[in-house]
């Protein structure tokens, strides 16, 4: 789901509107959307316009109603200060993934396209929906020696014991493989994450089910 403030252009709706195409011709309109729908066409998207008028705590509240009713697997927040707004001060400009009423949620702010495009494939990938952006999917080996390389220097990272840097080296090189789904998980069980690093571990067992690393790490969570 595809939520926004009201803007000059952009009336607030009563609810989600969760009809593919009325939300598709509305999600133009919306901060990013042009370059956000195209990525997303393979997907059922619904949108949500918030009044400008609601403070946090009634925003985040309008957003928990709409997820109670649409169940959408993720929620995506668009424009320059919402996210920050309704998820806290520390989310990069860029914008970023935190969780809110037991589902991802994923802010777009001052994202380039790249920018855009990461933080859609984690929001996805934390969501368990099958997507992949076109760049991804039209150069798949360029994508695995990205992540190679992220992985090599988080390792570096790591063995300084720079955490948050680590974390932020290897979410810029997702997909990740095995290797560098572990090293997350390492590093954000040591930032006090230990929901991040659980998820982290799963993505590690999803593709090596017999992975002794992430299946002691998954054992020591419970």
């Amino acid at each position: 789901m595809m939520v926004a403030r009201e803007a000059a252009d952009l009336v607030p709706t009563a609810r989600e509107i969760a009809d593919p195409a009325d939300a598709r011709q509305m999600l133009a309109r919306f901060p990013h959307g042009p370059q956000i729908a195209p990525l997303l066409a393979r997907l059922a998207v619904g949108v949500l316009v918030l009044d400008k008028g609601l403070d946090r705590g009634a925003a985040r509240a309008a957003i928990g109603v709409s997820i109670q009713r649409a169940r959408p697997r993720a929620v995506v927040l668009l424009g320059p200060e919402l996210g920050r707004d309704l998820l806290g001060e520390g989310l990069p400009l860029a914008g970023g993934i935190r969780e809110l009423h037991s589902r991802p949620i994923a802010a777009i702010a001052q994202a380039n396209a790249a920018e855009t495009e990461r933080i859609l494939m984690e929001l996805c990938q934390r969501a368990g929906v099958s997507w992949a952006p076109p760049s991804a999917r039209a150069a798949p080996a360029r994508a695995v020696v990205r992540a190679e390389e992220r992985e090599a220097q988080a390792a570096g990272l790591i063995e300084k014991q720079q955490w948050q840097t680590a974390i932020e080296a290897l979410r810029q090189g997702e997909p990740l493989g095995p290797r560098g789904t572990n090293m997350l998980g390492r590093a954000l069980l040591q930032v006090g994450d230990k929901e991040g690093a659980r998820r982290a571990f799963e993505r590690t067992l999803a593709t090596e089910p017999d992975n002794r690393i992430a299946l002691r790490q998954i054992e020591s969570l419970r």
